[in-house]
C-alpha cells in the first residue's frame, strides 16, 4: 500500500471518529424542555442526567420569581423544589386558597410525572391544594391549526402575551430560537429596578393577608369562645387558627368575608 493511500486512510478514519465522538457527546447532551405555569411562566432545558442547563422567564412574573435564583446545575426535582417553594414565598402559590393552578408540560412523559410528583409531595406536606392543569381541547386544536409541538404552542403564546402586536400566524413560521429571542426583547424592556420593587411588594402584600385573615379568623374564635379560659396566648392561637382554615378548605367552619 503506498503512503499516500495510508494517509488517506489515516484522514478518513479520524474523520469517522470525530464525526462518532461528536454525535456522541451530542445525544448525551441531547436535553428536554419543560414548561412550568404557576402565573410565573417558565421554560427549563434539561440533560439526560437530568441537570438543568438553562432557565427561562416566559413572562415579568417569571422574572420575580427567578430573581435571586441560580437552578442551572441542579437536578431537576431539586430545582422543581426551589421553584415551588419560592412560589408559596412569593405567593403565587396561596397556602390558604383552593384555587391553586399549576400547568406542566414537556417533552417527556416520565420526567411530567416526576416533576409532578415532587409538586405534589412539596405541596402536601404544607397541606396547600392545588390541581395540575393541562391542555384544553381549544389548545390542542390551535396547535395542531399551525402544525406545532404543544410546548411550542406555550412559548407562542407568552410571546403574544408580552407583545399583542405578534401574531401567532408568523409565529408557527418561525423556529423556536427566534420566538425565545422576541420573549426576550419583550422582558428586556422591564425595568430591574421596578421589577425587585414589585418583589418586595409582593411579599408584604402576602404578609399583610396573612395579617387580615388572623385577625378576622381570632375575632370569630372570640365570639364564639367568650366564656372559655385558655392558657394560650395570642400568638399561639392566632396559629392554630391559621393552620386549622388551611385544612379545613378556606374556612367551612370559620367562613370569612373578604
Amino acid at each position: 500500500m503506498c503512503m499516500k493511500k495510508k494517509i488517506l486512510i489515516g484522514l478518513v478514519v479520524v474523520i469517522l471518529l470525530g464525526v462518532g465522538i461528536g454525535l456522541y457527546f451530542f445525544k448525551k447532551e441531547n436535553v428536554s424542555r419543560i414548561f412550568i405555569d404557576i402565573n410565573p411562566s417558565l421554560e427549563l432545558s434539561v440533560n439526560k442526567k437530568g441537570e438543568v442547563k438553562e432557565v427561562r422567564a416566559l413572562n415579568e412574573d417569571g422574572i420575580l420569581l427567578l430573581e435571586g435564583l441560580n437552578l442551572v446545575g441542579m437536578d431537576i426535582e431539586e430545582a422543581t423544589l426551589v421553584i415551588t417553594e419560592e412560589a408559596v414565598k412569593m405567593n403565587y402559590i396561596d397556602e390558604f386558597s383552593i384555587d391553586n393552578v399549576i400547568s406542566i408540560k414537556t417533552t417527556e412523559k416520565d420526567l411530567e410525572e416526576k416533576i409532578k410528583n415532587k409538586i405534589n409531595t412539596s405541596l402536601e406536606a404544607k397541606e396547600i391544594l392545588f390541581e395540575f392543569k393541562g391542555f384544553t381541547d381549544e389548545m390542542r386544536a390551535e396547535a395542531d391549526k399551525y402544525d406545532v409541538s404543544y410546548g411550542n404552542y406555550l412559548i407562542m403564546e407568552k410571546a403574544i402575551a408580552l407583545n399583542p402586536e405578534l401574531r401567532i400566524e408568523d409565529l408557527a413560521t418561525m423556529k423556536m430560537k427566534e420566538i425565545q429571542e422576541e420573549i426576550q426583547k419583550s422582558l428586556d424592556k422591564q425595568n430591574k429596578t421596578r421589577i425587585e420593587e414589585r418583589k418586595q411588594q409582593r411579599l408584604e402584600e402576602k404578609e399583610a393577608r396573612k395579617e387580615q385573615l388572623e385577625k378576622r379568623l381570632y375575632d370569630r374564635y372570640l365570639e364564639d369562645n367568650q366564656n372559655e379560659e385558655t392558657k394560650k396566648s395570642r400568638a399561639e392561637i392566632g396559629k392554630e387558627l391559621l393552620d386549622n382554615y388551611k385544612k379545613r378548605n378556606a374556612g367551612k367552619y370559620y367562613p370569612i368575608e373578604s
